[in-house]
C-alpha cells in the first residue's frame, strides 16, 4: 500500500496486480475477525476442569524457566523441578 500511495498517477497500470494481493488480504482478514469473534462469543471457559487436566510434568518447564530467569543455571534448574 505505501509503495503505491507514494508513486506518480500514471504508474497506475504498472501496479494493477499489488491491488488484487491487497483486496484478497483485506478480505482473509475481515474473515478471521468474523470467525474469531463467532469463537470468543461462544467460549465457555471451565476452571476446574483446566486445573484437573494438569499434571506436574507439564509445569516442571515453568518452574525450570522461572528458577533460570532466578539466576539459577539451568542444569541445577533441572534436576530441582524433576524432583518435584
Amino acid at each position: 500500500m505505501a509503495v503505491l500511495k507514494g508513486t506518480p498517477t500514471t504508474y497506475n497500470k504498472d501496479f494493477q496486480e499489488g491491488w488484487e494481493l491487497m483486496f484478497e488480504t483485506v478480505d482473509t482478514a475481515h474473515d478471521c475477525i468474523r470467525i474469531a469473534t463467532g469463537v470468543l462469543s461462544t467460549l465457555s471457559i471451565n476452571p476446574d476442569k483446566m486445573m484437573s487436566g494438569l499434571s506436574a510434568d507439564m509445569l516442571a518447564t515453568d518452574l525450570a524457566e522461572y528458577l533460570v530467569r532466578k539466576g539459577i543455571p539451568f542444569r541445577e534448574t533441572h534436576h530441582i523441578s524433576g524432583a518435584c
